[in-house]
This record gives structure tokens, C-alpha cells and sequence, in this order.
């Protein structure tokens, strides 16, 4: 269940005449059940499917990975960094012809 049930209870509410309140007519009861019962559906099948994924790549130990973020550079990291900058800086500016010493 999905879109397409959306899709044909969208069609089959067009098609029901607009429902009174409180409903008088088995039409009544269709054109206001209807859209609880696709969107009940839906959601529980979206649940089910995702808790199926979860359950087939289990074995693949994807739980024990986490999206922490990487430790932070050292200080030697951020020095080669620096020096680096500002070497490519230099280089980039004496290739400049209106660069004067």
C-alpha cells in the first residue's frame, strides 16, 4: 500500500457524494471512513516495511556503525595546514607580474 492507495481513495471520494454530518446514508459512512482507513493502512505499512529493512541488514552489523563526527585535527595537523596555505599563497603570488618585493 502507498501512493496508489491514496491515488484510488483520492478517485473514490470524488466519485461518493460529499457526506453529511452526521452521516444519514451508507455513502455517508464510505465517504468519511475512507480516508482514515487508507491513511491508517499506509502508515502501518510503512512501519512494517521499515522495520523488515531493518531486521534483513541487521546482519551486516550496520547498527554498530554511528555517524559521530570525526575527532578533531591535532595540532600538528593544523600547523601543516597553515604552512601549506601560506606556501601556496606565496608561490601563487610571486607568479604574479605586479608582485614587488
Amino acid at each position: 500500500m502507498g501512493v496508489s492507495a491514496v491515488f484510488i481513495s483520492t478517485l473514490a471520494l470524488q466519485n461518493l457524494p460529499f457526506p453529511s454530518n452526521p452521516p444519514h446514508s451508507q455513502q455517508d459512512f464510505l465517504a468519511l471512513a475512507i480516508p482514515s482507513v487508507v491513511s491508517f493502512v499506509v502508515l502501518s505499512s510503512i512501519i512494517i516495511r521499515a522495520s523488515a529493512t531493518k531486521d534483513v541488514f541487521s546482519f551486516l552489523s550496520l547498527n554498530s556503525l554511528s555517524l559521530s563526527p570525526p575527532p578533531p585535527p591535532t595540532r600538528t595537523v593544523v600547523a601543516r595546514w597553515i604552512i601549506n596555505t601560506l606556501i601556496q599563497s606565496r608561490k601563487s603570488s610571486c607568479r604574479d607580474p605586479d608582485y614587488s618585493l
